[in-house]
């Protein structure tokens, strides 16, 4: 039963029946007293059976059973038909915080419907482990695709807006329950269930904490999920001072702390804290764990763990009821208590899924996601015009060919399309329909672990689609990674690509010069050799159901891509520290990056050309405004993404580079200006004091930087910051 058996009833009641009613029944108590109430009738027994990802059904008293995982890191994922947006990397990639409102809007629509689709049914439930809002501040790790990217303010701001759109803005009810994720330091998979990682308080503060820091205290994130792997010796499972200290006690979090998949277990078979089973319960429950994620066919049965772990001493029942005072308000905020009439997202039914205006919002997520990493004229062509965009009247061939031509990568924790997906050959084909020769021939892959295609078969293969370039106007190359490559559970160990993509696509090229690169991707690639002899390139990362339609609209002028990355593409491994070196300031990210990358943070061309003038610096009393004229001065219209960094000269304290401190996505008509106001609180320019334990506003020298990316910084004032 979806419901509550017992509250089937209530409709029938009359009025004054109502007051007979368990405190627990009545949507008319504060919720507070709900849990209070459901708390006291519970035996010990039945504690124990709530307090796992599938929750036991208590049947005396109406409770139906429930299962707290459920996936929507970019569309509601393995639950059968939902719309797919763009992975997590390239929503962020649009830097549109409206966009993302729009989009997590949508997916918390399609999660309502789910659940009314198939109530019981694993991932049709409406507590959602998203967003991912860990940092990406390495390019080997293997869940880049998940997060929002490097910096901390972009992370912020698009993690912040998901989580108020997931969440929905009704006073009582809860949309569905966000839960930001992977609580904290999470940024490698190769030793992420058994070691502790250290990193000082500082960046710990400044950096790792800063986007779930606004999602719990602003954004009120419902729900939150520990991460896997520990920092400064202690696993976040048994990270008290992480999950209750700050968490709750600093940050004032109220809601439920759910543990990752498997977690739990790691306690003892990976990082040896707890000797025993009971322990393990334990261990996490003292930490601030609420609910216990644990697959049912693993050695740690957690119901008979915890009543073991009570008759022990290890856990007492008092520590039971904290952790579902917790997620029981979660619960009762969903409306899961309550008659389906009294809760507003209750209307919303399966006919919900894939409308025409949510596939309308992921082509436009997927066009806005798309980065022009370059744009120049065809080598050895006296026409100095850009190959982008392509002249369809001007064309009578193209080929579409590589590895992922027409193959569709959707990324991790999909669901299956609303729409028909199309890849880029479809797009393609579908755009010029018949007024243009599209020149095909299928990629073949080789997987060296299985065998699954001779070697001379794909010989032949990439003979033929080389062949197809040469006697083609224009090659578009599709070239990019996929789960064999970076996934959950795998770091890379490069960031090249795969040999067999590199050498096809320099055969490609050699025959035709007019070859244009799709790269489909989660992650940062050290694409050098394209950089140097590819005329265009384009990022599409894992684009999202609607992605062929997104790359041709692009590819042939249509859309004038405006996307900007969201995260570093360095030219080389040598410019990394260690894998395992959690610290910023060592050379990471492009706030201490001390040579030049590949493209630069932010990077993102354009059809057209802005121009910035007149940069002004408004001093208030919570902050200063940075304010700005931009004008479109090329024949196109597009979006500029006007990006503000600060550079903070701070005597005696070792300050970042520059940092990114305000941006804004806005469209400009060609020719047209538009003035930019980009606000910056003076508690966002604070630096995290070890020895006042505190967030500090140092008295300097302020320089606003305001530009199209971090390398490409138009305009700069500097101000004074006495605090």
């Amino acid at each position: 039963m979806k419901w509550l058996a017992v509250s089937l009833i209530l409709v029938a009641l009359p009025a004054w029946a109502q007051d007979w009613l368990p405190d627990y029944l009545n949507p008319d108590c504060a919720v507070e007293e709900r849990v209070e109430d459901l708390l006291r009738r519970l035996t010990l027994e039945e504690k124990a059976g709530q307090m796992k990802n599938a929750t036991q059904p208590v049947q005396r008293l109406g409770i139906a059973g429930y299962n707290w995982w459920n996936e929507c890191i970019h569309g509601v994922g393995r639950a059968g038909r939902a719309t797919v947006f763009p992975a997590a990397i390239g929503l962020a990639a649009t830097w549109d915080v409206p966009l993302m409102t729009r989009v997590g809007t949508v997916i918390s629509t399609e999660a309502r419907a789910k659940h009314q689709e198939d109530p019981t049914a694993q991932y049709h439930g409406l507590t959602y482990w998203a967003p991912a809002v860990d940092l990406a501040r390495d390019p080997r790790w293997g869940r880049i695709e998940e997060t929002y990217g490097e910096d901390p303010h972009l992370v912020t701001q698009m993690g912040l807006a998901m989580v108020k759109a997931l969440q929905g803005d009704d006073p009582q009810y809860l949309k569905i329950a966000a839960t930001p994720k992977h609580f904290a330091v999470h940024s490698q998979e190769t030793d992420r269930h058994r070691k502790c990682f250290d990193v000082t308080e500082r960046t710990l503060r400044e950096y790792y904490l800063a986007p779930f820091h606004a999602c719990f205290v602003e954004g009120k994130a419902a729900s939150v999920m520990s991460a896997y792997n520990g920092f400064n010796g202690v696993p976040c499972t048994a990270n008290r001072w992480l999950l209750t200290d700050l968490l709750r006690d600093e940050w004032g979090f109220d809601g439920a702390v759910v543990t990752d998949w498997g977690a739990p277990l790691y306690l003892r078979t990976q990082f040896t804290w707890a000797p025993t089973d009971e322990d393990v319960v334990a261990l996490a429950l003292q930490a601030g764990v609420d609910v216990l994620c644990q697959p049912g066919f693993c050695d740690l049965d957690l119901y008979n763990n915890i009543l073991t772990g009570v008759r022990l001493g290890r856990v007492t029942e008092t520590q039971l009821d904290a952790a579902l005072r917790h997620s029981l308000k979660v619960r009762f905020r969903l409306g899961m208590f309550d008659p389906p009439e009294r809760v507003p997202y209750e209307q919303i039914s399966p006919a919900w899924l894939g409308l025409p205006e949510h596939v309308a919002l992921a082509l436009q997520a997927s066009r806005e996601a798309l980065v022009l990493l370059k744009n120049s004229r065809i080598p050895g062509r006296n026409n100095p015009t850009p190959i982008l965009p392509l002249d369809r009247r001007q064309l009578e061939s193209i080929a579409v060919i590589g590895s992922h031509a027409n193959r569709l990568f959707f990324g991790a924790y999909s669901g299956e399309p609303a729409a028909p997906p199309l890849t880029t050959y479809q797009g393609i084909t579908n755009h010029v329909g018949d007024t243009v020769i599209v020149r095909h021939v299928p990629w073949i892959e080789i997987d060296n672990r299985k065998k699954n295609a001779p070697l001379d078969e794909q010989k032949r293969n990439i003979e033929a689609a080389v062949k197809a370039a040469s006697i083609s106007d224009v090659a578009v190359v599709v070239l990019g990674l996929n789960p064999r490559i970076e996934s959950e559970g795998r770091d890379r160990s490069d960031l090249d690509l795969p040999k067999d993509q590199q050498e096809f696509v320099e055969k490609v090229v050699a025959v035709n010069p007019a070859t244009v690169v799709v790269l489909i991707n989660g992650s940062p690639l050290a694409v050098n050799w394209l950089h140097r002899h590819a005329p265009a390139i384009i990022e599409a990362w894992y684009p999202g159901e609607q992605g062929g339609n997104a790359i041709a609209d692009a590819l042939f002028g249509d859309y004038n891509p405006a996307g900007r990355l969201p995260i570093t593409f360095y030219a080389s491994l040598l410019q990394l520290p260690p894998l395992e070196d959690y610290e910023i300031n060592v050379g990471r990210t492009y706030m201490y990056l001390p040579g030049a990358p590949l493209y630069p943070f932010g990077h993102g061309l354009s059809y057209t050309r802005f121009e910035y003038r007149n940069l002004r610096l408004d001093r208030q009393t919570a902050g200063i405004t940075a304010t700005v004229d931009v004008t479109n001065t090329g024949d196109r219209d597009g979006d500029e993404v006007v990006q503000l960094y600060v550079r903070a000269d701070v005597p005696g304290v070792l300050m970042p580079a520059q940092q990114l401190r305000a941006f804004q996505r806005i469209p400009i008509p060609a020719g047209a200006t538009r003035t930019v106001s980009l606000p910056v609180k003076t508690a966002d320019l604070a630096y995290w004091d070890e020895s006042r334990h505190d967030f500090v506003v140092g008295a300097g020298n302020y320089e606003f930087r305001v530009g199209a990316s971090s390398a490409d910084i138009r305009l700069r004032e500097t101000i004074r910051v006495q605090p």
